[in-house]
């Protein structure tokens, strides 16, 4: 091999070898950084749940729902991200409280320029981690979502939204239940279904939260329902099953349908 071919083969390598470090030392992006679907669960910190800094850069977002927000909101990014105090987390449910009141000032205007809905979107993703169930119920966001849903019973999108939530919410936390009892969920979630009752969104979402709170429901003892409310919510789960809503939903308005039948029909006939 003759010097120029040696000169040209050693500058090759050298410039393989930079590009490599190049590519090995860039830090990836972090708008774009997924889980794999085969990825194994980590044994330390690290684990599937949302991202402190994809919070920080949806929180400083405005109302609009054409923004990056909704982006995220579609495509549900999970990042890999260390426990944390979660204070990205209450500043979202401190923005939606704020965004609640400001809308207010304006209730006929659908969607309110300030509107709440992104942030309804974004604490309905955070709620499918465990973790961010806890710090969601103790920053008072059960109630803050149920009163978005009562400042704006036409905003048909937010009250979809907002039903998701809090059946995720309610996921195995007897806690958060409660919470929804507490501050008039039931009554809320009954009113979306009978103000919305031709919509398969809002009544799918509404079964499956009722359903993930079933034990609430046919507690009395815990629950205390009125025997109207009682009436209200068999006769709302009655209709939705009888509509094309999603087979997982149906599933659900029947199941709960049922046990609502079998715990107060006795009381009923007493009476």
């Amino acid at each position: 091999m003759t010097t120029e071919g040696r000169s040209m083969k050693r500058s090759k390598t050298v410039s393989d070898a930079r590009n490599l470090l190049s590519s090995s030392t860039r830090r990836p992006n972090s708008s774009t950084l997924s889980l794999p679907t085969t990825r194994k669960r980590s044994k330390g910190l690290s684990r599937r749940c949302t991202s402190e800094l994809s919070l920080r850069r949806i929180g400083s977002m405005g109302g609009s729902r054409s923004g990056s927000i909704k982006n995220y909101s579609r495509k549900a990014t999970i990042l890999m991200a260390q426990r944390s105090n979660a204070t990205g987390v209450r500043k979202i449910v401190q923005s939606l409280d704020e965004k609640c009141d400001k809308a207010s000032a304006k209730p006929n205007e659908i969607p309110p320029a300030d509107d709440p809905y992104p942030y309804c979107a974004l604490i309905m993703h955070i709620a499918d981690d465990a973790y961010y169930r806890v710090v969601l119920g103790s920053a008072n966001c059960i109630s803050i979502l149920i009163k978005a849903m009562s400042l704006f019973p036409q905003h048909v999108t937010l009250q979809e939204t907002c039903c998701c939530a809090l059946g995720k919410l309610c996921e195995g936390n007897g806690s958060n239940q409660r919470a929804v009892v507490n501050a008039n969920g039931v009554e809320q979630i009954v009113n979306s279904m009978k103000q919305h009752s031709g919509n398969i969104a809002v009544q799918s979402a509404a079964c499956d939260t009722l359903k993930q709170m079933k034990t609430m429901l046919i507690n009395e003892d815990t629950f205390q329902m009125n025997e109207k409310l009682v009436q209200e919510v068999m006769l709302c789960l009655n209709t939705a099953k009888q509509m094309y809503i999603t087979a997982k939903s149906k599933v659900h308005a029947e199941e709960l349908f049922l046990a609502l039948e079998t715990r107060y029909k006795p009381s009923e006939q007493s009476s």
